[in-house]
Formats: C-alpha cells, sequence, structure tokens
C-alpha cells in the first residue's frame, strides 16, 4: 500500500473530476440537502434524451432501480420465480433478485461480446422466469436483437443492463431501446460519474409512471448521508487521476478499517 501510494497508477476506474473549477465545486455544494424536485426531472429527461423518447427514472444506486422495477412488475411475488442474469456480473445485481425474493440463475458468456447471448440464455430459461437481463459488458453491444426477438414471443420481460454501454448501438440503434426498460448506472467507475446513481429506462409509460409512484414515496437520503458523498466526492475530485491514485487504495484502507472497528457506514450506500 505504501508502494502504490508513490506509483503512477493508469489502471484504476476512471478519472476523477478534476476538471471542476472552485467555482463550479461551490456552486454543487449549495445542492447538499436540498432536494429540487425540478432539477431531478431535467436531469431524468436530459438523460432520457441521450437514449431515446422513453423516460428515465433516477435512484441513488443502479441497484435501487434495479430492485424497485422488480418489485413493479411482480417479481419475487412466487417464490418460485426465476431472473437470468450473466454469469460475469456485478454481485449488487445477485444481491436484489435476491432480495425482492426471486431466484437467479446465471447464463453463459458470449466470448465474442463478454454479454448475454440467446443459446446461453435458452439453455437456463424455464417456465418460472420471470426477467432476463441482456447485459452488455464493456459498452461492447451483446448480440441483443435476437434475445429481444426470443423474450417477446416467450412474454419474458427483458431488462438491458446498459451499466457501462451508454451511447453504445447495434444495428445503428442505440442501446436501451431493445427491452422493456433497461438499468442505466453512474456510480464512480461509470462512463458518466456522479458518484453513486443510476437510471431505469422505458418506453412504456404505464411502467414509467409505476415507477415514478414508486420513487415518490421512497424518503430522500438523510442529510449526514449526504455529506458523507460530498467529502467522498471532494477526495475523489483530488485524487482520481493516474498521478495520485495510489492513495486511492491506501485511504479506502483505512476506511475499511473504520468501518470494522468503529462501525463507520460506508459512503457508497451498501446497506
Amino acid at each position: 500500500l505504501v508502494k502504490d501510494f508513490f506509483k503512477v497508477n493508469y489502471l484504476g476506474f476512471i478519472k476523477g473530476h478534476s476538471y471542476l473549477r472552485p467555482d463550479e465545486i461551490a456552486d454543487l455544494r449549495k445542492y447538499v440537502g436540498v432536494a429540487d424536485d425540478d432539477l431531478v426531472k431535467r436531469y431524468e429527461q436530459e438523460f432520457s434524451n441521450l437514449i431515446g423518447d422513453g423516460n428515465c427514472i433516477s435512484y441513488a444506486t443502479g441497484r435501487m432501480g434495479f430492485f424497485d422495477l422488480m418489485r413493479s412488475i411482480g417479481v419475487g411475488e412466487n417464490p418460485n420465480d426465476e431472473v437470468v442474469l450473466l454469469g460475469f456480473t456485478c454481485a449488487v445485481m445477485v444481491n436484489a433478485v435476491n432480495r425482492v425474493g426471486a431466484k437467479p440463475i446465471f447464463s453463459d458468456v458470449d466470448p465474442n461480446t463478454f454479454g448475454s447471448s440467446l443459446p446461453a440464455i435458452e439453455a437456463v430459461v424455464s417456465k418460472n422466469t420471470r426477467m432476463v437481463v441482456a447485459q452488455h459488458s464493456f459498452g461492447i453491444p451483446c448480440e441483443i436483437a435476437p434475445i429481444a426477438a426470443f423474450c417477446e414471443e416467450k412474454n419474458i420481460f427483458l431488462l438491458e443492463d446498459c451499466a457501462l454501454s451508454l451511447g453504445s448501438k447495434s444495428h445503428g440503434k442505440i442501446l436501451g431501446n431493445f427491452g422493456n426498460a433497461a438499468l442505466f448506472s453512474t456510480d464512480h467507475t461509470k462512463p458518466i460519474n456522479t458518484l453513486s446513481g443510476g437510471l431505469i429506462y422505458t418506453r412504456n409509460e404505464d411502467l414509467a409512471n409505476k415507477l415514478y409512484k414508486s420513487k415518490e414515496r421512497c424518503a430522500s437520503l438523510p442529510r449526514e448521508r449526504e455529506e458523507a458523498l460530498w467529502k467522498r466526492f471532494l477526495f475523489e475530485q483530488k485524487n482520481c487521476m493516474p498521478s495520485r491514485f495510489g492513495r486511492v487504495g491506501l485511504f479506502d484502507f483505512l476506511f475499511a478499517i473504520q468501518k470494522k472497528i468503529l462501525g463507520r457506514r460506508d459512503d457508497f450506500l451498501e446497506e
């Protein structure tokens, strides 16, 4: 860790927000603890415009959006419900399926795209399959068109996992417009970095309205959590760059010790 502290590291996640001027950071600081519904709606609309003519519903994290989507369409109401995920995916996707009361089923990885493939999905779909999550890995479109046709034929809800694929296209069509809905993430490891955050995109207005109403019932983050996220933002803004990235590993190690010994809550809403 000490050696890495002084190392120039080009293999970190992504660059932080070092481009922001002090006056821009001061403007952002004004929004900590402020619930501005109009600003959120503008953000959702502008994000939607990057994808298509559908609607975006934003959440504190992408996994929260995934959980809310499953709950809104009834996934998990039957204990036998299954959700097909790619065998190579983020643990938070599996956790959300478990938390909603369904069973995660894993499809194999396409060696050409590193994402989902129809043959692998067909091999694991059963009468209990309620949702298929087609993952586009590393910004590379999976073979989504045949997966979409298959799910439509079988009347299975198709969610595109576009967490790392904002703006990518397949056959000239922007990803996120093939399935019934799409998941986008904007946490600190994603193409658009808002430190923590995610969105569900859908062209189904009834589903969008249901998700909007569900989100309205959710409480805002407590001020203390927003302050903690703001401090983390300032930390990454200064250190998430090649010349300083070694510091991130060291400080995260120290944060982990505080979390273990002092019961310090995680900045990234793990609970």
